[in-house]
């Protein structure tokens, strides 16, 4: 058996296939982001949420795609945790965007992307990945990711700088006093995911006029940012996963045309065409 896993900072999503690539099990935990996580809090989060899926221990094979696995250091931590609950299997830990890549990629080289709570890309030619740029995460980076939109409008509802619609309908919504908002943005660990939460928001209201620029404008940031420095993004397919490129599909498409980009697939989840590339050849 092996177990794969798609580690976003939100959840974490697994899928455990046999030989024969058929579903042993599947679930969800919380995100496992070793930016905010130690190896013990890695081992303890799995133990506390996958109480009722114990089968999947059994695994030969871990194959760990995680948000936050930029360095050696941060895969450390992250393989040492999983080794606290695996403890009889192969372990391999690589970054989210090598896992988005391997999902979506086809016959040809291509730019792989992830747009979810945070934002990432990489070129991909089947083998390997190279990155323009790298991901600086939510306080300096993550372009048109869900973090990057929640930020936006925290900002511009306590700056009082809503239209009086949107203002009332994110007040009764949320209710959200300025002490709380420091509270969890200042004070409260994986502040990205709770600001990505408010993306709800946009798919909400979506035709606003105001909303609808602001996720041009954080598209907008991240194809300019990710993806046209690649200097064969012309040549090439774009695909997108994560949780953020489904819900504003159209939006997304629309602003790849505006720059001329030969836009691709788009998955809400990589997971399952993951785990049929890792079947296909086995040790990717």
């Amino acid at each position: 058996m092996i177990c794969i896993a798609d580690g976003g900072s939100t959840n974490c999503d697994w899928l455990c296939l046999d030989e024969n690539g058929a579903e042993v099990t599947s679930f969800t935990t919380r995100g496992l982001n070793p930016y905010f996580l130690s190896s013990d809090d890695i081992a303890k989060a799995m133990d506390e949420d996958t109480r009722d899926q114990m089968q999947f221990r059994a695994a030969q094979r871990v194959f760990f795609y995680g948000a936050g696995v930029a360095n050696l250091s941060l895969s450390q931590t992250v393989r040492i945790g999983l080794e606290k609950v695996f403890h009889r299997a192969e372990i391999t830990v690589a970054h989210d965007v090598l896992g988005a890549a391997l999902a979506v990629f086809e016959d040809d080289p291509c730019v792989a992307c992830i747009l979810g709570t945070g934002s990432n890309a990489c070129w991909f030619d089947g083998t390997e990945i190279r990155q323009a740029v790298p991901s600086l995460a939510h306080i300096l980076g993550d372009e048109g990711s869900g973090s990057w939109f929640g930020k936006q409008l925290l900002r511009a509802y306590f700056y009082h700088q809503l239209p009086p619609e949107l203002s009332e309908a994110f007040e009764d919504k949320y209710n959200l006093t300025e002490e709380e908002l420091i509270e969890k943005v200042y004070r409260t660990p994986n502040e990205n995911v709770w600001m990505a939460g408010f993306s709800l928001f946009y798919d909400e209201h979506r035709s606003h006029p105001l909303l609808s620029q602001w996720l041009k404008e954080g598209f907008d940031a991240f194809l300019q940012t990710h993806v046209l420095p690649y200097k064969e993004w012309d040549k090439a397919q774009v695909h997108f996963v994560g949780s953020v490129a489904a819900a504003f599909e159209n939006e997304l498409r629309s602003c790849c045309d505006a720059h001329g980009i030969n836009h691709g697939k788009i998955l809400a989840k990589p997971l399952r065409a993951l785990g049929e590339q890792l079947l296909q050849n086995r040790g990717a």
